[in-house]
């Protein structure tokens, strides 16, 4: 039976990612969007959550580089540009809220959903926020290891010694 190998690329190599791959995690296709029978975020605004997630992620120490082609983790931008889509219709719902009520109808709300789009935008910023770090730090670490020599290696004491 042959060997069947998979390239693996270093954590720089970036990822591929897709309006579907955002699109998907937050189901924004018509079919689930009833009210809207169209998608809810348009291309170029998703593909403006992913810079500025991306932007957000190379301004967290260590500083880092990225574009959004070269972004390391599709998990992670996609976290990010999710929690910055929330973020924007959280702001949009909380602009045009209103209420009506006529008569002895319950109140039925149009664009009332501010707090919902905040929580969601709470969470999948924090897990965007706590895996970043947990990247960066595991890069940095990883970026130290054959880096960093002694001083003593090249000393003469040093080659006496173990020898």
């Amino acid at each position: 039976m042959p060997v069947v190998g998979t390239p693996v690329t270093g954590n720089n190599a970036g990822v591929d990612i897709t309006m579907d791959d955002i699109r998907g995690v937050i189901l924004d296709w018509p079919q689930y969007n009833l009210l809207l029978d169209d998608v809810q975020f348009t291309n170029a605004e998703i593909s403006r959550a992913a810079r500025l997630a991306t932007d957000r992620f190379n301004a967290m120490p260590p500083r880092t580089s990225h574009s959004v082609s070269s972004f390391p983790n599709r998990f992670v931008l996609v976290m990010g540009a999710v929690g910055l889509l929330s973020m924007g219709e959280s702001f949009r719902q909380a602009r045009n809220q209103m209420t009506y009520q006529a008569g002895d109808i319950t109140p039925i709300g149009i664009d009332d959903k501010a707090a919902l789009f905040a929580q969601l935008k709470a969470d999948a910023w924090n897990e965007f926020l706590r895996v970043s770090r947990e990247w960066k730090t595991q890069d940095n670490l990883e970026s130290c290891f054959g880096g960093l020599g002694s001083g003593y290696a090249y000393s003469s004491a040093y080659s006496t010694y173990w020898r």
